[in-house]
């Protein structure tokens, strides 16, 4: 659960700091799911194969969504710190 007032006393440069490591994150997962592939040649039944590269479709589509995820939280946190720097001045 999020505690409002405390977000609201945020220092930007906390929030903005949270938002690299939520850059970070994201960068990773992205990576992680680049690397799901089938290794064809070591798979010879083809059902299988199929299952595998199924599976890793699911697994790579499901990180994919993660990291977009994380993406929209870093712009919100990056805008919640732009909003506290005004609200300072």
């Amino acid at each position: 659960m999020i505690d409002r007032d405390a977000a609201l006393d945020a220092d930007p440069r906390e929030l903005r700091a949270q938002a690299v490591v939520l850059e970070h994150s994201e960068s990773v997962i992205r990576s992680v799911a680049e690397t799901f592939t089938v290794p064809t040649d070591q798979i010879v039944d083809d059902e299988l194969s199929t299952l595998v590269a199924r599976s890793l479709a699911v697994a790579a589509g499901t990180a994919d969504g993660i990291a977009d995820g994380i993406a929209q939280l870093s712009e919100f946190v990056h805008a919640q710190a732009a909003t506290h720097e005004e609200g300072a001045q």
